[in-house]
């Protein structure tokens, strides 16, 4: 592979030739120079300094900006980066870059209030039209959108305080390639991974990895055999816990199993791709079912899921009763469940429900009621429930069902309509990590034509975009425990910020799956939420599990407040085995 091109410098902190002359402020008291204490520098022998102090009598915030002039930078495709400190990081709490080509109008432009300047080095990392890591990106002051000569850049701090000194220190300012992107320049949907070879040449493509115990060493090992002999290769097989997700999205393994016993389900199933634990698919059931590209790598995953050791023994003559003989073994996409007789009475609705025409005039029907009563979350519940029988079952018609609500949705949101809440629905964004969960599994579905796909993904991204990402930035810089009014738009943008970042690589996904982390990494922090009730506090606490699950962060677990969680429930449990009702 070709190796990656160096980042080109674009100013280097030795001189101040390209900045004399070029500082803004609204204090006298502003000072440019060089600095040469170590401590601040990161290349070469100094570092741009620029510092001030705010007047005591300031009836506003007070800044200081300086002027950098540069050979012209093409940041079409572009990242900017620099190491940026402050020796008062207290008191220096913005910072804001600005682009302009050489007409003086602004190209590019981000601004924080978050306090991203602290003592010890800071690399910042600016992309084009992506906020991320608290730096929002202002398209209202861009005034040309041709990037391809920046040739001066202006680089700010600035003070609420009042009589305080306050600075900023530069170097090893350059520009790097990136393949990141906004959505907004894509054309086409993400390519799919319709099968799943295993076998190549009479040669394995990856591993099994298998639950430990001596049971399911004897089911991996009948397995191996069977393919084997099939085949003439001898798939390895390896602990679930010890197979790193990167050997995983490389292709060709298999998972043996549940997520209670095999580490390396977790991820598919908390993302909803799979399904088997100690309840489900219950004693002697199975679920076999091809994973699609679960990582975004290009690879599937073949799962071969069951509760116990007589359903995993089922699901593994079920899946060799598939293989034909052959040096070759691909799988065609796969979702073949059997459930034990207990399971199926709670959960066989997706797997056996009548999806007839009649089927889908109602789910049309109740939809429209829905648009005119402002029903809430608007149309994203009903969506969230097709597309959850979708992923149990692979049934074409729940994601055709999917795709015409979500395409409902957005013909109502353009009308503008005055629903209480907003045009997509009063606080559609409880259900996005639903939404974007089973997305990621039903548009794989073969039914679904490329274009309904991009639409799709358009409307999504424009609805977390609008209504789901900045309720979850109300969590961002602050250190207090979280409310479900929070948790639930993070939780979202979690599985917004891997679908889009990691199928499309669209770069807003990074900034949500900051957004996610904010809220979700402090929440950890405690086995309490904001919420002192008998109801909201458990939806916090609950999507702070899925999170820690999901992402996976297992923070939670391992500094005791899961613990902590369970002995509150318990506490405040009755008798009979339910929450009994206090606060709201």
């Amino acid at each position: 592979l070709a190796a990656e091109p160096e980042p080109v410098l674009l100013y280097d902190g030795e001189s101040l030739d390209a900045v004399k002359g070029a500082v803004r402020a609204s204090s006298p008291d502003t000072e440019i120079a060089l600095n040469t204490d170590p401590q601040f520098v990161s290349q070469g022998e100094s570092s741009l300094h620029i510092s001030s102090r705010s007047d005591p009598q300031a009836a506003g915030n007070t800044y200081i900006s300086v002027y950098i002039n540069t050979p012209p930078a093409d940041m079409t495709s572009q990242a900017l980066l620099l190491d940026v400190w402050s020796s008062t990081p207290a008191a220096s709490r913005a910072f804001y870059v600005r682009g302009y080509d050489e007409d003086g109008k602004c190209t590019l432009s981000w601004a924080s209030w978050s306090g991203v300047l602290q003592r010890e080095k800071t690399t910042i990392r600016l992309v084009p039209e992506l906020s991320r890591s608290g730096i929002a990106w202002e398209a209202d002051l861009i005034q040309n959108s041709d990037r391809t000569a920046v040739v001066r850049w202006e680089i700010y701090t600035g003070t609420s305080e009042k009589g305080e000194p306050f600075d900023i220190y530069v170097d090893n300012m350059r520009i790097e390639i990136t393949s990141e992107r906004p959505f907004s320049a894509v054309t086409e949907p993400r390519p799919l991974v319709p099968l799943t070879p295993l076998v190549r040449g009479g040669e394995p493509l990856g591993c099994l990895a298998v639950p430990a115990g001596e049971g399911w060493q004897k089911v991996a090992a009948e397995l191996q055999a069977g393919l084997k002999a099939a085949t003439g290769a001898t798939v390895p097989i390896k602990a679930g816990d010890e197979v790193a997700a990167a050997e995983l999205a490389a292709g060709g393994c298999i998972l043996l199993g549940n997520v209670a016993n095999n580490r390396a389900c977790l991820y598919p199933y908390s993302h909803q791709m799979c399904f088997s634990d100690e309840l489900y698919p219950g004693p002697g059931g199975y679920e076999l079912r091809v994973i699609h590209d679960p990582w975004g790598s290009g690879h599937n995953l073949l799962f071969v899921g069951a509760s116990d050791l007589a359903g995993g023994q089922a699901a593994v003559q079920a899946l060799l009763a598939r293989v034909q003989p052959g040096a070759d073994l691909t799988i065609e996409p796969l979702c073949e469940i059997e459930l034990s007789d207990n399971i199926s009475s709670r959960f066989s609705g997706p797997l056996t429900a009548r999806l007839d025409e009649a089927w889908f005039e109602q789910q049309k029907k109740t939809a429209e009621s829905g648009l005119e009563s402002g029903v809430h979350t608007g149309l994203f519940s009903q969506a969230a429930q097709l597309g959850e029988g979708y992923v149990q079952s692979a049934r074409s018609p729940y994601a055709q069902a999917f795709v015409w609500v979500i395409k409902r949705a957005y013909e109502h949101y353009l009308t503008k309509p005055s629903t209480y809440g907003g045009p997509w629905g009063m606080d559609s964004d409880f259900t996005c990590f639903r939404v974007l969960a089973t997305w990621t599994v039903v548009e794989n579905d073969p039914s679904l034509t490329d274009q309904e796909r991009l639409e799709v993904a358009k409307i999504l991204h424009r609805w977390v975009t609008e209504a789901v990402a900045p309720k979850a930035a109300s969590a961002m810089g602050n250190e207090r425990v979280r409310y479900n009014h929070q948790t639930f738009p993070a939780l979202g943008c979690l599985f917004a910020g891997e679908y889009f970042q990691k199928y499309y690589q669209a770069y807003e996904g990074e900034h949500w799956l900051e957004l996610a982390d904010a809220c979700f990494e402090m929440q950890q922090k405690s086995f309490k939420a904001h919420e002192d009730c008998n109801g909201y506090q458990w939806l916090t606490l609950g999507h702070t599990v899925r999170y820690c699950l999901s992402r996976p962060d297992l923070t939670l677990f391992e500094n005791g407040n899961a613990r902590r969680i369970a002995d509150y429930a318990m506490l405040t449990m009755n008798n009979i085995g339910t929450q009994v009702p206090y606060g709201d």
